[in-house]
C-alpha cells in the first residue's frame, strides 16, 4: 500500500495545486502575453498567433463568465463580437484592426478576463479550456456581424 501511495504523490499534489488559488505570478505572466498580443492587433502588426492568443483568452473568459454572472457574460460576449469584427477587418484589409467601440469592448473583456483568472482556480480555468475546445469541435464559433 505504501508503494501505491508513493506512485501517486505527484497526482495528489497536482490535484491539490489545481484547486488552490491561481498564483499571482501566473496571472501576470499570462496577462502580459495577452495584452502584448492585443496591442499588436490594435496597431495592425498582429499575427494570426497574436489573434489566437487573445481569442483563446476571451473565449475561455466567456465560458467562465457564463458560470459567474450575466453581466460578466455580456462583457465577454461584447469582447467575442469585437474579435469577430477584428477577424473580418483582417479578411478585408489583410491586417488586424478594431473599430473604436470594439477597442472599448476588448479592453473591458481583457480586464474582466484578468479578474476571472485571478479569482479562478487553475482547475476551473482548465475546465473552461476543455469546454472551449468542445464547443469549437461542435462548430460553435462567433461570426462577424454583417
Amino acid at each position: 500500500m505504501t508503494s501505491h501511495f508513493r506512485k501517486n504523490v505527484n497526482t495528489l499534489a497536482d490535484t491539490i495545486a489545481a484547486n488552490q488559488d491561481q498564483p499571482i505570478e501566473n496571472v501576470h505572466r499570462i496577462m502580459v502575453e495577452i495584452r502584448l498580443a492585443f496591442e499588436k492587433l490594435k496597431v495592425g502588426t498582429g499575427t494570426d498567433n497574436d489573434f489566437d492568443k487573445v481569442a483563446a483568452a476571451v473565449n475561455v473568459g466567456m465560458i467562465r463568465a457564463e458560470q459567474i454572472d450575466p453581466a460578466a457574460e455580456e462583457t465577454m460576449l461584447r469582447g467575442v463580437q469585437a474579435l469577430a469584427s477584428c477577424d473580418a477587418i483582417k479578411a478585408k484589409h489583410k491586417r488586424y484592426g478594431f473599430t473604436g467601440p470594439d477597442l472599448i469592448s476588448m479592453a473591458d473583456a481583457l480586464d474582466l478576463y484578468e479578474q476571472i483568472l485571478q479569482l479562478s482556480t487553475p482547475r476551473k480555468m482548465m475546465d473552461a479550456v476543455a469546454e472551449m475546445a468542445k464547443r469549437i469541435r461542435k462548430g460553435h464559433v462567433m461570426k462577424a456581424a454583417a
